[in-house]
């Protein structure tokens, strides 16, 4: 057969800003966009809310928090506003274990919306008040913020939350359970433990996860009604094969939700997986194997089309990497691996999706691995569509699950998609003549 092959461009990093310490130091939240900017936060320098343009132009600092506060979640955004969270001691006005904050994008109207109570010690040594403590990001939906706490609550290991945008009618919605520590040293309990992650919303149910606890002291994916009621433990990790304490929060898609597992899995290096929303199904997509590959993901993902993308550390340099997967477990592959000098290191918070062009943070990195971070892009641009052969048999190949394969019998088309094709593809020689193209799942 006659086989006709449209080639394209290969992707591009470019480093939007590197961090000096005085704007800030350690970006580890997932960026949030609005027309073409960009906004998020720094660990250190005393913690920083910051805006640059998705060209790296105009980086301004929009918020300079005080006294030793870190900037602790991701951003959401409403119109013109962002919600966070922030802890550490001092700042404001104090929030020693953990504040909610409201800001406009163009770092006017600070408003600190509500304090999380002191914790004090119980009989048995645990930390507890009565709202939570450490909080992490904030869901948005109408005119509430949900959320979690990494600690506190009445039994210490933290809470899941709603409170009006205005600061108003906090309500604690949940309470992570008490627990014990096992033969083996793991902590376990009955529902979960430590929350870090951003929760997402179906209807009138939230769905998260908790880094500890559960049956088997690795940590949960849980569900919970927006009143508080019905809570249920949809998966408890065993620490093996389907990974281990999940830091991040999940991505609903239907009736799916996919995560990552910083460890369990092969070498302990972590998995991504899948799960339905009634707890049923239960899959790993992707079992890291460390070494020279990426491992421990810290970061939630992104789905756009049929493939998921998110951000590990390890790799080749051991700086960190970001990958893609298509839904059904096929295609992984490394997008971009850092090199933790020019380009950062340790991208611990997700990417976000523009177009074809994601965009993230590095936690490290500028001229030497003991950097201050970077903001980065990574365009999705197409790549090489390539011929191979296995006897008489052509088979095509391309590196990058977010591309679909079409084919037409002319180059002017009509072009269709060849919805089933994944790499490698072997071709049907029965055609006379065929011409193929890759596309982009990001804009069909």
């Amino acid at each position: 057969m006659a086989l006709g092959v449209n080639q394209a461009e290969a992707q591009v990093f470019s480093t939007l800003h590197f961090f000096d310490g005085d704007d800030g130091a350690f970006p580890f939240t997932t960026l949030v966009l609005s027309s073409n900017t960009l906004y998020g936060e720094t660990e250190f320098a005393n913690g920083t809310i910051f805006a640059v343009k998705t060209d790296g132009s105009d980086f301004t600092n929009l918020y300079n928090f005080n006294d030793g506060v870190v900037a602790g979640s991701d951003l959401t955004l409403s119109g013109s506003t962002l919600y966070g969270s922030a802890g550490g001691v001092g700042g404001v006005p104090n929030p020693t274990w953990g504040a909610i904050f409201a800001i406009h994008t163009d770092g006017s109207g600070f408003t600190n919306l509500y304090n999380f109570t002191a914790l004090s010690t119980n009989a048995d040594g645990i930390a507890t008040n009565g709202d939570g403590a450490l909080p992490n990001g904030l869901l948005l939906s109408s005119n509430l913020l949900y959320g979690t706490t990494d600690e506190g609550g009445v039994n210490g290991n933290g809470t899941v939350f709603a409170i009006n945008v205005d600061g108003a009618c906090f309500t604690n919605l949940h309470n992570f359970s008490a627990g014990n520590t096992n033969a083996l040293g793991i902590y376990t309990n009955s529902n979960g433990a430590n929350s870090h992650a951003i929760l997402v919303l179906s209807g009138d149910t939230l769905y998260g996860t908790t880094v500890h606890g559960g049956v088997n002291g690795f940590g949960t994916v849980f569900a919970l009604h927006t009143d508080g009621t019905g809570f249920t433990n949809l998966y408890n990790f065993t620490g093996g094969s389907d990974g281990a304490n999940p830091d991040a929060g999940l991505l609903l898609s239907g009736n799916t939700l996919y995560g990552t597992a910083a460890y369990g899995g092969t070498n302990d290096a972590g998995t991504v997986f899948a799960i339905n929303t009634d707890g049923t199904g239960f899959t790993n997509w992707c079992v890291f194997d460390g070494g020279a590959g990426p491992s421990n993901p810290q970061s939630s993902l992104i789905l756009s089309g049929n493939t998921l993308y998110g951000t590990a550390s390890g790799g080749t340099n051991s700086d960190g990497a970001v990958f893609a997967i298509n839904t059904d477990g096929t295609g992984f592959i490394v997008l971009h691996e850092f090199n933790g000098l020019t380009d950062g290191y340790s991208p611990v918070a997700g990417v976000i999706l523009s177009g074809n062009t994601l965009y993230g943070t590095t936690f490290g990195g500028r001229t030497n691995p003991d950097g201050n971070g970077t903001v980065f892009s990574l365009s999705l641009g197409p790549i090489p569509l390539n011929i191979q052969s296995s006897g008489q048999t052509p088979i095509l190949t391309w590196g990058n699950p977010a591309f679909s394969l079409q084919t037409a019998s002319a180059p002017a088309g009509p072009w269709v998609t060849l919805s089933n094709a994944a790499s490698p593809f072997t071709l049907d020689t029965t055609n006379a003549q065929a011409f193929f193209q890759l596309v982009s799942t990001n804009n069909p």
